[in-house]
């Protein structure tokens, strides 16, 4: 929504969307000339939350000593002489 600076915090030019609330994150990108991309995040379920986090574990279980190895070869004593 886009407003004039003097008409931002005037009660009659906003319009209440609902009642209650709901959980979201919204992310979104605006500049002085144009609205970029956005995207909102609803709440996860308790099965999606796990999955997640399974899947996350199991990502780092398999990339922790490749990345383990890479760090200690650019970070060796040798490389620094």
């Amino acid at each position: 929504m886009w407003r004039r600076p003097d008409k931002a915090q005037i009660k009659i030019v906003t319009r209440i969307k609902w009642k209650g609330f709901i959980k979201f994150i919204f992310w979104g990108c605006f500049s002085w000339y144009r609205k970029g991309p956005f995207h909102i995040w609803k709440p996860e379920t308790e099965a999606e939350k796990k999955e997640a986090a399974e899947a996350i574990n199991t990502w780092n279980r398999e990339t922790e000593p490749v990345f383990k190895a890479i760090w200690e070869e650019e970070n060796s004593e040798e490389t620094w002489k």
